[in-house]
């Protein structure tokens, strides 16, 4: 994540991972964050949506905006070829009320 030098941020978070950062600015917070990918890598995607991110987003205000790299789509009309369907990352929209844009 970069700023312009006269953007002021503040509380800038990081997860323990490195696999996601946040910093507050005007009263909305900023976050960026990506999951693992890959096959080899399915159980520490699972923590990352199951410890992780609910800690990170818990902790933060309401006024989030979070982008990034999450590797898999919530509606198989999103897919162009394989369904990549978690469970975790699907709780983790409707548990924190949030939408996918």
């Amino acid at each position: 994540m970069v700023t312009r030098k006269e953007i002021t941020v503040t509380n800038i978070t990081t997860l323990r991972s490195g696999r996601g950062i946040a910093a507050e600015h005007g009263g909305i917070c900023l976050g960026k964050a990506y999951d693992p990918s890959g096959r080899a890598k399915r159980q520490e995607r699972e923590r990352f949506y199951n410890n992780e991110l609910p800690y990170w987003l818990r902790a933060s205000p309401s006024n989030m905006i979070v982008g990034g790299d999450f590797n898999y789509v919530l509606n198989q009309t999103d897919s162009t070829e394989h369904f990549n369907y978690s469970k975790a990352p699907d709780g983790i929209v409707g548990g924190f009320e949030l939408q996918n844009m």
